[in-house]
């Protein structure tokens, strides 16, 4: 929900911090290791820098409103030498959630 914090989804270092004025609002992109870049948009608070190495314990920021959004929410994308991944496929199941599908991969990215 609106203000709950945004963690990385692995270990890596920010590239970006930004404002989409048209579509993502604010966001952040992150650089992990083998290609593999996140970014996390529609944030309302952005608490880190470009630069900054980061955990998936760190706070990168708050779910927020901002960009074209119908409600407040994370967007998440997932790419790998450029090309989207469908994040369902490399991050871990949730089980509660009934939409989730597939196992844990989130070990591919540190392949």
């Amino acid at each position: 929900g609106l203000g709950m914090p945004i963690h990385s989804i692995t270990d890596g270092v920010i590239v970006e911090v930004g404002r989409d004025l048209f579509g993502l609002g604010n966001f952040v992109e992150v650089s992990h290791e083998n290609g593999f870049k996140s970014k996390y948009a529609h944030m309302g608070k952005i608490y880190v820098k470009a630069g900054e190495k980061v955990t998936s314990s760190n706070i990168l920021g708050e779910v927020g409103l901002t960009g074209h959004t119908s409600g407040p929410h994370t967007h998440l994308e997932i790419t790998r030498s450029g090309r989207n991944i469908d994040p369902q496929t490399i991050l871990p199941e949730i089980t509660h959630m009934p939409a989730s599908r597939g196992e844990p991969k989130l070990a591919q990215l540190k392949k």
